[in-house]
């Protein structure tokens, strides 16, 4: 019996949506712009220090240095380069702050106003899924609801047929009664067997909206083998960061993106499943969904009702299992194949067992 939880699947819908992890990556990018915003709002102090190579000389290039002026020979600027005898350096402080910090103070109002306008989207969606979580139950219950009814009139309807045919034979009854009854009868059979293909239709949307439609029909996603360039890249980076100087004072370890929240409630559960099953008993309500074909009867000149029979196309013989929607013929938690001993009774609101 497939009978969902609200709670549960609520929580699987708000956790592997592509488009809620989308929002939320972009939630953590303009948290850490603000963080970096914020940091231009304050004074820049700044140390400074440089080393400088000074040259002197009358020509770029020379084969000497005598200039017949002085005894160091300053005709060579190259060559007084490389002797490094001009040298200075200078090492100091540089303090800025801009006059009312106005360009930094509107980026971080900026920033504060995406952000607040990307938690309200993000809000926004999950709402929505909830809301189409929540019809996806309605839907799941309200066709379960149909399932029983035509089940139940099927069963009234082969029970007709049934009467109907011990009349003819008695002689009590037109042919024409047991016509519109067999008619009845495959009317029934249609619009049943049609619900549980919508009620199947509609656990799958349920996975649909819960956002394991794939992993329900075992169908997962990995990574495939990389390029010899990737590789080669790989290890760049890995010898980079190897390699690299730690910074003891800088943390570096981001946020966690997932936030607890003590005061934010569930959404109630919808109405129609998960509820608790009437204690009443009933005749009705005790016989099966899936009851056995009725057995072939065999056919002879004598009796005037097996004329009557319509003729049906040859085909497999309807089994007693339970009608489910399924990939493949492996057994999966919500599947039951076989007769039931002791069937449950059939109280609306519950869910169909697939």
């Amino acid at each position: 019996e497939f009978v969902p939880d609200w709670k549960i699947c609520l929580v699987e819908a708000l956790t592997p949506r592509v488009e809620l992890r989308k929002q939320k990556w972009k939630i953590k990018s303009l948290e850490l712009q603000l963080k970096a915003a914020r940091s231009l709002t304050r004074p820049r102090l700044d140390l400074v220090a440089g080393y400088r190579i000074n040259s002197f000389g009358d020509k770029l290039f020379a084969y000497n240095d005598d200039d017949g002026f002085t005894s160091q020979g300053f005709r060579s600027a190259y060559g007084t380069m490389t002797q490094g005898d001009h040298t200075g350096w200078d090492i100091g402080f540089e303090l800025s702050m801009p006059i009312g910090f106005r360009a930094a103070h509107a980026q971080v109002r900026n920033l504060e106003l995406r952000l607040a306008k990307a938690r309200d989207v993000l809000a926004t969606q999950e709402m929505e899924i909830s809301h189409e979580l929540a019809a996806a139950f309605e839907s799941l219950a309200a066709n379960h609801v149909t399932a029983q009814s035509n089940f139940n009139r099927q069963r009234a309807a082969q029970e007709r047929v049934r009467l109907f045919e011990a009349e003819v034979r008695a002689g009590t009854l037109t042919f024409d009664e047991l016509l519109r009854a067999q008619a009845s009868l495959a009317d029934a059979e249609t619009a049943y067997y049609t619900s549980l293909v919508r009620y199947n239709q509609a656990i799958a949307e349920l996975h649909f909206r819960k956002g394991t439609l794939l992993e329900y029909n075992h169908i997962y996603l990995a990574e495939g083998d990389w390029s010899p360039e990737a590789y080669r890249q790989a290890l760049r980076r890995a010898f980079a960061r190897a390699h690299a100087w730690d910074a003891p004072h800088l943390k570096t370890v981001p946020e966690d993106l997932e936030q607890e929240c003590s005061d934010c409630e569930l959404p109630e559960q919808p109405y129609g499943l998960g509820s608790e099953p009437d204690e009443s008993t009933d005749e009705d309500a005790e016989m099966d969904l899936f009851p056995p074909p009725p057995e072939p009867q065999s056919s002879s000149d004598s009796d005037p009702v097996s004329a009557l029979a319509p003729t049906r196309a040859r085909g497999p013989a309807p089994s007693n299992d339970r009608a489910i929607l399924s990939h493949d013929n492996k057994s999966s938690p919500d599947t039951e194949t076989g007769p039931r001993a002791s069937p449950e009774p059939q109280v609306p609101g519950r869910a169909l067992p697939p």
